[in-house]
């Protein structure tokens, strides 16, 4: 049966990109986001951890801070690893960016001209509908 590993994801950035480099010069950028959701008159947090690469990774450090509210398309994947405190066999997942969208930057940073370069200009994702629709956990057919 086929399957689809598609996430589309917006929120605010909980801390600064951090951009490495691998041993064979790839540019790589880890990040976290926050994306809150209203539900029963309510409001959730979920941190999502997100891995850019190549020129994403670049324009990640270049252009965002913590704040910053991104949209982000790519898919989940897992990584697995021994804890070698606990010994255990630990997982997590994280979004892998494929594609990003810069809404805006964080409050009170209207311009970062002073490093020299503005983010790329690009059509605006549509704005969200005035009202969205509500739907609680039982309308979910999974």
């Amino acid at each position: 049966m086929p399957s689809i590993n598609v996430c589309i994801i917006m929120g605010n950035l909980t801390r600064e990109p951090d951009l490495r480099y691998t041993p064979s010069g790839s540019p790589v950028c880890e990040m976290a986001l926050a994306v809150n959701r209203k539900s029963n008159g309510r409001e959730d947090v979920t941190y999502i951890d997100v891995v850019a690469w190549g020129k994403n990774a670049e324009n990640c450090k270049r252009y965002l801070e913590k704040g910053s509210c991104v949209m982000i398309e790519g898919y989940l994947k897992t990584e697995t690893w021994d804890d070698r405190s606990s010994r255990q066999r630990r997982s997590r997942l994280k979004l892998v960016c494929e594609t990003l969208h810069f809404i805006s930057s964080p409050r009170g940073n209207t311009n970062r001209a002073s490093e020299g370069s503005q983010p790329p200009s690009g059509p605006n994702p549509p704005p969200p509908p005035a009202h969205p629709a509500e739907y609680s956990e039982g309308d979910i057919p999974f």
